[in-house]
């Protein structure tokens, strides 16, 4: 993830990869940015269709294949110092 503090804005650049021997269904991710104690400050869930690219086939992950995700959000007022992400299935 990268900041740009003046103007409260990141980017996260994820790589996800499905190891299994068959196609899955994409996963949601959690976007936590945190203080220097790491500390949750704000939390935002995306849904697949918020992050997956275009080009990524629609109905399924499939089997052996990386995902790269790009997700551009603005965070105002948020002194963040880390973040983390978390990959899950609801």
């Amino acid at each position: 993830c990268s900041f740009a503090p003046e103007e409260n804005e990141c980017i996260l650049n994820a790589t996800l990869r499905n190891r299994a021997e068959f196609p899955q269904a994409y996963p949601h991710l959690e976007i936590t940015l945190t203080d220097a104690r790491d500390k949750a400050l704000v939390r935002r869930v995306l849904e697949p269709a918020q992050w997956l690219p275009a080009d990524a086939p629609k109905d399924a992950f499939p089997a052996h294949r990386e995902i790269a995700a790009q997700v551009a959000f603005e965070a105002p007022m948020v002194a963040a110092a880390g973040y983390r992400v978390w990959v899950f299935y609801p």
